[in-house]
């Protein structure tokens, strides 16, 4: 593809996946190009720049002095910057104060005034707007401030100036990545590649992106030609670890993580994801170690709290994860993902009123996420609290009607509730998930409950043929035989699903009881 038309490529719509640390991005279709009377500021036309021929023994004297002033007063940083820029100004290539500004940007952007570097580089544009390195600095500036919508303009712009600006392409990469739309942002990351194939973070951000969609190879051919680019690329190295970790292979990630440990010793999360690969395999007090070293870099990080939390929970350690999230809210109270995973921990344990609460809290702060309502609506549900649950269901489909896991439950609550629409959910479920033979089961149970027999032993039958292993589908059709009389059908069901079914609960006991009288009657 052309660079040009790289400049125009479409943002795509990527799935929204469980959230947990983050909330879903806001993204936005590609902003059009400037045209060229949005800003008196940026030029027509590219402007070629002659070297005026000047007085070089003055020029030399101008440098010097003003090097040796800068070093006097201690900005090194800028030293030769500065005096560079005024040999560039003494024989008229440049305005006579746009190295000032862009020098301050600099300063200012290395200092953390972000505001005040965007304000300097403006100043320099003013100056001389024909510049593309300038609007990339400020929109890098933008871009650290988290005003996107003004660095892609930049970044643009620049590419208009200089259609060769590897870092203009790279710093749209970023922002599309951020906007979540993968395929443009490669597209920009492969133009900076183009350009510069020493970009070793270009090729990380690719491989991120293959792996996101699941192109787990390509994904590993990216990263590895990054490590073996540069193998103190520790970005390289956590993120071909994490593609690993998706594949399934702990062992190849496990040893990616700890060359991630040797190359960045302080790097909180080396440490946080050499933890988890040790959990899956069962070194738990080398992950714990870790995830000590972690905490120990970052005591007032609420992310590595979060990571050491979901880790726990991911090996079903809810009581260590607790104390995670707590720690996570005692630092930062308005931290919506701190309450939504310690409820989630809460729900695991079985301690439903606590997840309500915690539920609440974090849908207080973040009031669109579907699946603390689903969650807390399974906390209703087992407390069998179904007008809530109910609503907390109507909720989440409402805000995504693609989950068909929100329909079933629905389904089963409606059921509970008697309500007609149960079969309607229910039949949603199962033409999303025509093999998810438990919404079959659960159909079923509706239509019994409403004495449409007929119906319910069509379901029951078509979950035994496709799993003649299903216990509870023979109880069902051993239900339905029973009612209508059929002794022989009725025992042999009750007697398979006997054979099937180990639990002792209402179920067993109803079987028996029921086997026992129908052979005492005769034939």
């Amino acid at each position: 593809m052309s660079r040009k038309k790289s400049l125009v490529a479409e943002s795509d719509q990527p799935e929204q996946d469980r959230p947990l640390q983050s909330k879903p991005l806001s993204l936005l279709d590609e902003p059009p190009l400037p045209s060229e009377s949005e800003s008196p500021t940026r030029p027509r036309k590219r402007i070629s720049w002659a070297w005026p021929q000047k007085n070089p023994v003055a020029t030399v004297i101008i440098g010097f002095v003003i090097s040796q002033v800068l070093v006097c007063a201690g900005v090194m940083g800028l030293c030769i910057f500065m005096s560079v820029g005024s040999l560039l100004w003494h024989n008229g290539l440049l305005g006579p104060n746009y190295y000032t500004y862009i020098g301050e940007g600099i300063a200012q952007y290395d200092a953390g005034n972000l505001e005040a570097a965007v304000e300097a580089y403006t100043r320099a544009i003013e100056e001389k707007p024909d510049v593309a390195w300038c609007y990339v600095l400020r929109a890098d500036a933008y871009y650290a401030l988290g005003d996107l919508d003004a660095a892609f303009d930049d970044y643009t712009y620049a590419l208009r100036l200089d259609i060769d600006n590897a870092q203009a392409f790279y710093g749209r990469g970023t922002i599309f990545f951020a906007w979540g739309s993968l395929d443009a942002a490669v597209i920009n990351f492969t133009e900076a590649i183009e350009l510069d194939p020493g970009y070793i973070n270009a090729y990380c951000y690719r491989g991120d992106i293959y792996r996101e969609q699941g192109d787990y190879e390509a994904a590993l051919s990216e990263l590895t030609f990054a490590i073996e680019s540069d193998a103190s690329c520790v970005w390289g190295w956590k993120s071909r670890g994490d593609t690993y970790r998706r594949m399934g292979d702990w062992e190849a990630a496990l040893r990616d993580f700890e060359r991630a440990v040797e190359v960045a010793p302080d790097d909180a999360y080396a440490y946080i994801n050499r933890a988890d690969a040790y959990s899956h395999l069962d070194r738990l007090a080398e992950a714990h170690d870790d995830y000590q070293k972690a905490v120990e870099l970052a005591p007032r990080d609420v992310s590595v709290y979060l990571l050491r939390g979901l880790s726990y929970q991911s090996v079903g350690e809810h009581d260590l994860a607790i104390q995670d999230f707590d720690r996570v809210i005692e630092i930062d109270p308005q931290n919506w993902a701190g309450y939504f995973n310690r409820a989630y921990s809460y729900n695991s344990i079985g301690d439903f009123e606590a997840a309500i609460v915690d539920f609440s809290q974090s849908l207080d702060l973040y009031p669109d996420n579907a699946v603390a309502y689903y969650y807390r609506a399974l906390a209703h549900k087992s407390l069998a609290h179904w007008d809530q649950a109910k609503s907390d269901l109507d909720q989440a489909i409402e805000i995504d009607p693609t989950k068909a896991s929100y329909y079933f439950e629905r389904c089963v609550v409606n059921g509970a509730l008697g309500i007609d629409t149960a079969l309607v959910d229910c039949n949603r479920v199962i033409e999303m998930d025509p093999q998810l033979l438990l919404a079959y089961y659960t159909r079923a149970t509706v239509l019994y409950a409403q004495h449409d027999l007929t119906a319910a032993l069509a379901d029951f039958n078509h979950i035994i043929e496709q799993d003649p292993n299903y216990g509870p589908a023979y109880l069902g059709r051993a239900d339905i035989y029973y009612d209508q009389g059929k002794r022989t059908a009725a025992l042999a069901d009750y007697r398979r699903f006997l054979e099937l079914y180990t639990p002792e609960d209402d179920w067993t006991t109803r079987a028996r009881s029921r086997i026992e009288a129908l052979s005492d009657k005769k034939p």
